[in-house]
């Protein structure tokens, strides 16, 4: 019975911890990316902005965003095989077909 309390104790997430957790992290992402905006496509970073909510929506923290991590560097690769390309235009997944299966 104690440790289970004790866990209760361990695992109950304050507001203000997630508010300051998030302003700590605004400041740090903000003072890096004056330093160099290439580390803004970073997955590592992305996922820090998704933390404070994930926090809040979890019951033991933020594991879950790390299924997601892999699959969101996919965007990148979607977004680049359709931007650069003219006849994307006209037929959407053309191109996208054709770099995908290379």
């Amino acid at each position: 019975m104690a440790l289970e309390m004790l866990m209760n104790i361990q695992f109950k997430t304050k507001e203000q911890n997630i508010v300051k957790l998030h302003l700590g992290m605004s400041h740090r992402i903000s003072a890096v990316l004056i330093i160099s905006g290439r580390w803004s496509n970073k997955p590592k970073f992305h996922m820090l902005l998704h933390l404070p909510p994930s926090i809040r929506i979890s019951k033991f923290g933020p594991a879950s965003l790390l299924a997601t991590e892999k699959f969101e560097s996919y965007c990148i690769i979607l977004h680049t095989a359709s931007i650069h390309s003219i006849s994307n235009q006209i037929f959407p997944n053309h191109d996208s077909e054709k770099s995908f299966s290379e």
